[in-house]
């Protein structure tokens, strides 16, 4: 902070202080640090990603609180910059859809994220939860039988298809 008031103009102080704070656990402090780098110089190596993943933390507690829109508004802030594309991020976006039973954009994000990551357990979790709670049973059962290939003893996988195989059983009866 000594160095920033010497030298308000030498980005790599600012970067050093955010650096800091984000390793002390204190992101709050880093993100307007960071956006700072980012408006004076937006081209500055990897600013992007370090205010990204700055604000993920800030995120993630703001979807636990049930403050959606505010975490929806800066995830779309972040995604505007240019930086490699976070699954991440995406994954915060399907937290933010399915607590509002927005199923069908948990399914987009989600395949989104199987785009980029083509074993992603969690991004099929998702999509065979979505599916479920839509009660398209067959489409879920199919999810979590791919899930079961890629991780056999996934429980909660197991446990959701003996749910759906209950419900249809009981269905048929």
């Amino acid at each position: 902070e000594r160095a920033i008031s010497l030298n308000p103009y030498k980005l790599t102080y600012y970067d050093s202080l955010g650096v800091y704070y984000v390793k002390k656990g204190f992101c709050e402090k880093a993100i307007p640090i960071y956006k700072q780098i980012f408006h004076m110089k937006p081209d500055y190596p990897r600013i992007a990603e370090k205010l990204t993943d700055a604000y993920k933390p800030h995120i993630k507690s703001l979807i636990a609180q049930d403050e959606l829109n505010n975490a929806e508004s800066l995830l779309n802030e972040i995604q505007s910059m240019p930086h490699l594309e976070d699954n991440y991020l995406r994954k915060l976006k399907t937290l933010i859809y399915g607590k509002r039973g927005q199923w069908e954009d948990v399914i987009k994000e989600s395949e989104q994220i199987l785009l980029a990551k083509s074993d992603d357990i969690d991004a099929y979790q998702n999509i065979a939860t979505a599916y479920y709670v839509m009660k398209k049973y067959d489409d879920a059962k199919k999810v979590l039988e791919k899930i079961l290939q890629l991780s056999s003893n996934n429980h909660s996988a197991n446990d959701l298809l003996q749910e759906i195989n209950n419900i249809i059983e009981n269905a048929d009866n």
